[in-house]
């Protein structure tokens, strides 16, 4: 997965309603990722190129499974299906 690819899903997450971002940029860029004020998730990648075990954390930590990530920023996976993954693990109680 390259970093542009990684920058849509984080772009596609912040037109979620409820759902916040916190992006910092330093050595790495550092996200954290709120639902209506209650921190949900958070990961942080390289500037460089992503690892493929890099991929299976990141997807992880945003609570996706490895195979979902890119059809997710690609748009083959639309927010409401994202939420209720969310909601299936536990990570949002509506």
């Amino acid at each position: 997965m390259k970093r542009h690819e990684l920058e849509q899903v984080l772009i596609k997450m912040q037109k979620i309603e409820g759902l916040s971002l916190d992006v910092r940029q330093s050595g790495d860029t550092i996200c954290r990722v709120w639902y209506k004020g209650i921190l949900i998730g958070r990961t942080k990648f390289s500037h460089g190129k992503i690892k493929d075990r890099d991929v299976r954390s990141i997807a992880k930590q945003l609570c996706f499974k490895e195979d979902e990530l890119k059809p997710y920023g690609k748009c083959d996976i639309s927010n409401e299906e994202y939420l209720e993954i969310l909601r299936a693990k536990g990570r949002i109680i509506e």
